[in-house]
């Protein structure tokens, strides 16, 4: 209940997404996979969904639209160290235009510092950690633990 948008009064069936995927060198192979196939069952789950994705590890390596599960681009970009701070940085800049996402998800490890206070977003986020990773932000935001294949 707690990540359940409800804005306004219109109906808007249209839900938008961030899904930043970690994409440094500490996340294993098995790692982005599991990421990856999280990413297709959101871009399955309804057509009135929009995914933006952003690959990351100390900056955006790439960023694109998913509509459909063959937009998902499984050539990953990154490979280095990791900071959480650039899709918190670039989604805060989407939050006053037509792009503007309901909730953001990012899938990681968690092994890096937590994302910078002045950076923490008004909408829910939710840290997808894999199986052996760590929660980067115990106070921020909700965690998940991926389950391994």
């Amino acid at each position: 209940p707690g990540i359940l948008p409800f804005p306004g009064r219109a109906r808007d069936r249209k839900f938008t997404i961030v899904y930043a995927i970690d994409t440094s060198g500490s996340m294993s192979e098995e790692d982005l996979q599991m990421a990856l196939v999280e990413l297709l069952h959101l871009a399955k789950a309804d057509q009135d969904i929009h995914i933006q994705v952003m690959y990351c590890d100390t900056q955006l390596n790439m960023v694109y639209d998913v509509r459909e599960t063959s937009d998902v681009d499984w050539t990953v970009m990154g490979r280095g160290g990791t900071v959480f701070n650039p899709p918190f940085i670039k989604t805060r800049s989407l939050l006053r235009t037509d792009k503007a996402p309901d909730i953001m998800v990012y899938a990681t490890d968690g092994y890096a510092p937590a994302p910078a206070p002045e950076n923490r977003l008004p909408i829910p986020v939710i840290w997808l950690i894999t199986p052996d990773g760590v929660i980067p932000s115990p106070d921020y935001g909700m965690h998940i633990r991926m389950e391994p294949f």
